[in-house]
């Protein structure tokens, strides 16, 4: 079945992880418009409206489709597809015409290349400023948005033991709070941090500083959760390789990204109590991961909706003056998409990710609750922190405490490069801290170079003070971004 509709429609259930073993390749491969027309052909008196609804209530199989209207037991009516659509967790996809990036390569699979027109056809961005995009499909997911996705990731009783593990912890996680522009908050979910030995769990507790703050509550992992840790690793590192073959250019990994396996030796856990917590858009901090840094993002309990969208550059550089930006191409590209995350769904954030995009998860009206969870989602974000980041070894600023890795992402001239940065500014009630910056440098592998555990220890040559190159980049803390907690979400 086609993943879009050439019309605006909800989608009733998520699609199976793999096709039937029955099911008849040829109704993949046919339109649902073409779909549509054998529906009618043989119901002539339905609308195309009841036609439709049969057809995603069977998941896009005609002969399906054509059993369920032929039923005397069935009838559908407008009256019940409006009533339908006010079921919680229904949402829609955006009707859209979408083409092929050449420079991209892309999976050969029927599902995913049928969803782009020709290269030879002016592109034009899949998003549109305002709406929501909603993706499903893992192919979908893969060719749409830095991430891929693995539905039904662990076995039922290992995901369940998973979750009821960590919900018993769930009820001892804190809220955190930071400092967005000059007003304290708190984080509107809850979370906790968890390591896999006792000598990081130490260091952690007197080493790290995230926003300015040390983070004291750190546990060392459960058991369960490091049993799935090893499961997650296997699953991540084979999605990195599917990622760079078939996405980046030349079947190449990204400039500063590692050459090594990914070797997840943290996590952080966060619990949403109902579908009114949430986390706006936001970068994941790289200070302690490195550049083009890989996340492992394992959802439980209640199914929720994590929203992607693209940042572009708001400044023209001097070189582009006789092409002025088109504006509303630039809105629509920053449109936002949205995944569904169900149950034991394990989502990975690629190396474009952090230093590209922006993320969210957004408030719900409605959940469905969980058997288990009940209105709780329980989201296990592994990651890997690298011992060539510690404190000890990356630059101090002049309020003495290890600087924070950001990269610029708006500033045109700079975007893309990577700085070192006081954070005491984020801490509460700290003031504003001494502004002190340094560029970072780093191989291609992303090994850091310049400083102390990365090369010739030479941090004072360089040394900038924050003048106006940062001050460009705080229009996120004017949208309440930048100044997030690192306890970040997928």
């Amino acid at each position: 079945m086609d993943a879009f509709l050439s019309r605006k429609r909800r989608r009733l259930s998520p699609p199976p992880a793999e096709p039937l073993p029955n099911e008849p390749q040829e109704e993949e491969e046919d339109s649902t418009d073409v779909k549509l027309a054998i529906l009618s052909s043989l119901n002539p008196d339905r609308s195309q409206d009841d036609l439709l609804e049969v057809l995603l209530s069977c998941d896009g199989s005609v002969s399906a489709a054509i059993d369920c209207l032929s039923s005397s037991t069935t009838t559908w009516s407008s009256r019940d597809i409006k009533r339908r659509q006010m079921i919680p967790g229904i949402q829609s996809a955006i009707p859209f015409s979408s083409t092929a990036d050449p420079k991209i390569k892309r999976p050969s699979s029927s599902s995913s290349s049928s969803l782009l027109s020709s290269s030879k056809q002016p592109r034009q961005p899949l998003t549109r400023k305002g709406k929501t995009l909603h993706l499903y499909t893992p192919d979908d997911i893969a060719t749409h948005t830095p991430c891929s996705i693995i539905h039904n990731f662990l076995p039922s009783t290992l995901a369940t033991s998973l979750l009821n593990e960590l919900l018993a912890e769930s009820t001892s996680y804190s809220s955190i709070s930071f400092k967005i522009f000059d007003n304290v908050v708190k984080s509107p979910h809850t979370a906790c941090f968890y390591v896999d030995n006792p000598i990081d769990r130490a260091r952690q507790r007197t080493e790290y500083y995230y926003n300015g703050n040390d983070l004291l509550d750190v546990r060392e992992t459960l058991p369960t959760t490091r049993q799935v840790s090893d499961l997650v690793r296997i699953a991540v590192n084979k999605e990195i390789e599917t990622r760079i073959r078939d996405f980046y250019p030349d079947g190449k990994k990204l400039r500063f990204q590692t050459e090594k396996e990914w070797q997840p030796n943290a996590a952080f856990v966060n619990c949403y109590d109902g579908g009114a917590q949430h986390v706006g858009y936001h970068s994941d901090q790289l200070t302690y991961l490195g550049p083009r840094a890989v996340i492992g993002s394992l959802s439980l309990g209640v199914a929720r909706e994590f929203r992607v969208r693209r940042i572009v550059p708001k400044d023209q550089s001097s070189d582009d003056e006789n092409h002025p930006p088109d504006a509303a191409a630039a809105a629509d590209l920053q449109g936002q998409i949205s995944i569904h995350l169900p149950h034991n769904s394990l989502l990975v954030m690629h190396a474009e990710m952090q230093e590209e995009w922006k993320h969210s998860i957004a408030p719900a009206s409605t959940i469905i609750p969980h058997p288990v969870a009940g209105n709780k989602r329980i989201n296990i974000t592994y990651r890997w922190y690298r011992d060539e980041f510690r404190p000890e070894y990356t630059p101090r600023c002049r309020c003495d405490i290890p600087c924070v890795l950001k990269c610029v992402q708006r500033q045109r001239g700079n975007r893309g490069r990577y700085m070192w940065m006081c954070q005491a500014g984020n801490r509460p009630g700290a003031g504003e801290g001494c502004g002190w910056f340094v560029w970072a440098n780093f191989t291609d592998d992303g090994v850091p170079v310049g400083w102390k555990g990365g090369g010739k220890d030479n941090t004072t040559s360089g040394k900038t003070e924050n003048t106006g190159q940062v001050v460009d980049e705080g229009q996120d803390n004017k949208e309440g971004h930048a100044s997030l907690p690192p306890i970040s979400i997928a």
